[in-house]
């Protein structure tokens, strides 16, 4: 019992630091977006960089969560990140990893723009404006 309290609470503190990686470096994301929108290239080059870095290092925690609630939500704060940074393609297959269907709601209520869910294989799929946009496929 002790034992399984201890791990929660070690999935519990790792999702946290996927949340404050995220929020750490949420301002590279914003610039890596307006960076690849203006077309400026030389501001992309210096903040992508740090804006990956943050993204390797939430997503290389999040794969490692075990509790299925941990690690959804910990996919979700990666996805806000992603959306924010315009990396669309990375946040479809961060979107079709989250199972848990209250975090999957919450996903639909932000972006109803981009996904819908998809009630067959209950995942997250591009909506249909965004799949015809070329945005995310």
């Amino acid at each position: 019992m002790v034992e399984e309290e201890s791990w929660l609470r070690e999935e519990k503190f790792l999702s946290r630091r996927v949340h404050n990686i995220c929020k750490d470096h949420i301002c590279d994301a914003e610039n890596v977006s307006d960076a690849t929108i203006d077309g400026d290239h030389k501001a992309l080059a210096c903040v992508k960089g740090q804006y990956e870095k943050g993204r390797n290092e939430a997503v290389e925690i999040a794969i490692g969560l075990q509790d299925q609630f941990y690690r959804c939500a910990s996919l979700y704060y990666i996805l806000v990140f992603c959306m924010s940074a315009s990396d669309f393609r990375l946040a479809i297959l961060i979107a079709r990893a989250i199972t848990t269907r209250t975090i999957q709601d919450r996903i639909l209520e932000e972006f109803p723009e981009y996904f819908r869910l998809d009630e067959k294989d209950g995942t997250l799929h591009p909506s249909v404006i965004a799949s015809v946009g070329g945005i995310l496929i």
